[in-house]
């Protein structure tokens, strides 16, 4: 009996397991593997992949800084944004929003992120749309 039992268990996890992902109106993102990236008979890469911002700092062509606000300045308000930042096929940031970080410094964070620029991500000679995360660091002088 308890191995009747054990095996039902056992099933409806596996079930909830296949249809957790029903709802989902996002695909998972997630990077392709070695086999996939050079396998000649895979038709298609995915269209998004997730990369490290490591990964994607090597390819940062034009990082602009923030601008320190004012009022934030003023406050003594300094620390670190994290943002999520889709990059597009062509390089550039097509969506960005807010991971963590003072809401004092988060616009500034956001209107930089913006304007920065890449060399298209690459897997098997094709350019993949990208999402990655940029840390935005807000940090006040000691004058």
């Amino acid at each position: 009996m308890n191995t009747r039992v054990s095996t039902l268990l056992l099933g409806l996890l596996m079930l909830s397991l296949i249809f957790a992902d029903v709802g989902r109106s996002e695909p998972r993102l997630r990077n392709p593997t070695a086999a996939e990236a050079d396998d000649p008979t895979n038709p298609e890469p995915p269209p998004r992949v997730q990369v490290s911002s490591a990964e994607m700092g090597k390819l940062l062509v034009k990082k602009v800084p923030p601008e320190y606000p004012e009022h934030a300045r003023s406050k003594g308000i300094q620390g670190t944004v994290m943002l999520r930042a889709t990059v597009s096929k062509e390089g550039n940031v097509i969506d960005v929003s807010v991971i963590s970080g003072d809401p004092e410094l988060s616009k500034a964070a956001l209107k930089a992120a913006k304007k920065w620029k890449y060399h298209p991500y690459l897997v098997a000679g094709q350019a993949l749309e990208v999402v990655t995360t940029i840390q935005m660091n807000f940090q006040l002088s000691a004058n």
